[in-house]
């Protein structure tokens, strides 16, 4: 019976541990990026909607999100580690350049949950992120009858 329970939990380390490597196709997210600034959308269905610019320069705060090819992005925060997670790419297209020219765009399930995901539209030098679960610095949230939509804009550094 300990055999068993032995045998059964390698093969669940094993297949959890899974993640994709960022080769490929993939190969472009490889590299840390830094926040240079965000868009807050308001939206609603009753009133007009609103853009703002929040500029990194005017924030607290200096955010950078790294892509490594074993499958890992990282999330920092002044130059200190905040939290990590292993990438499952779920969806990758070429976009119709909706923020950049030649974009493409990643839909990254972190850690295998399907609820904690980021979208990105990106080219070689320039990266466009949402995410309902990541804090970079913001999250998209609803209150009231607004939803408050946050699009992180970030530049390659390497």
């Amino acid at each position: 019976m300990k055999t068993i329970a032995f045998i059964s939990m390698l093969c669940f380390v094993l297949v959890a541990c899974k993640k994709d490597e960022l080769v490929g196709d993939y190969e472009i997210l490889q590299g840390k990026w830094e926040w240079i600034g965000t868009t807050k959308e308001k939206t609603s269905p009753y009133y007009p909607d609103s853009i703002f610019w929040i500029s990194a320069a005017n924030h607290n705060h200096a955010y950078h999100i790294e892509f490594e090819k074993r499958g890992k992005v990282s999330i920092w925060r002044n130059d200190t580690e905040v939290r990590w997670y292993n990438t499952n790419v779920d969806r990758h297209l070429m976009s119709k350049d909706k923020y950049v020219l030649n974009e493409e765009y990643f839909r990254i399930s972190l850690s295998y949950n399907e609820t904690k995901r980021m979208k990105i539209w990106m080219n070689e030098d320039s990266m466009f992120v949402e995410s309902d679960f990541i804090k970079m610095p913001w999250v998209d949230y609803y209150q009231d009858l607004f939803t408050y939509t946050y699009r992180h804009h970030y530049k390659r550094i390497n």
